[in-house]
């Protein structure tokens, strides 16, 4: 998906935007069940699923409505193209390069993104014993990867100075 918002952000070699339209979207997921039942005392099945997503960011389509009309020079010039108003229009530049010199942990690209992959796998298994007694083991497995890496300043790319750069990170194995 392109995203229903447009990024007037002036264009930069340096600060983007990498996308004219936010929020971009890929994702994809899919679940798979093996079943075994053969009739016997024994059974089973196994089942597993995963998905992937990754966007163009947490506050890609984030839009100021609303700007104060007292502010300075310099912060009307931050704005860049932004309008401040809801007319689906944001203004929200890369981050650059100089986070990834900095950090590595920031994409070299400077592109802001949030990525999220999950996948669970369950195994049940089964014995039928005599005198109506049933024997069921049941284990399974979590995983769960966020990662997120924004400009979380609605900053035009003429105002690198004031480019928020964030991440956060969030892992899960059970």
């Amino acid at each position: 998906m392109d995203g229903w918002a447009k990024n007037t952000t002036t264009p930069s070699a340096l600060y983007g935007p990498a996308n004219d339209r936010a929020p971009k979207i890929n994702e994809f997921g899919g679940r798979v069940t093996l079943k075994l039942d053969d009739g016997s005392a024994f059974t089973a099945r196994l089942k597993a699923g995963y998905s992937y997503r990754k966007d163009s960011g947490i506050a890609s389509n984030a839009q100021r409505i609303y700007c104060n009309p007292n502010q300075t020079a310099v912060a009307i010039a931050a704005r860049g193209p932004d309008d401040c108003e809801a007319d689906g229009r944001v203004v929200r530049a890369d981050i650059g390069p100089v986070f990834h010199q900095v950090n590595p942990i920031y994409p070299a690209d400077g592109v802001p993104y949030a990525k999220v992959t999950s996948g669970l796998v369950g195994l049940k298994m089964g014995y039928e014993l005599p005198a109506n007694l049933a024997l069921t083991s049941q284990s399974g497995f979590y995983n769960f990867d966020y990662t997120a890496f924004e400009n979380s300043n609605a900053t035009d790319s003429t105002r690198p100075d004031r480019i928020l750069g964030t991440n956060g990170a969030l892992k899960i194995n059970e």
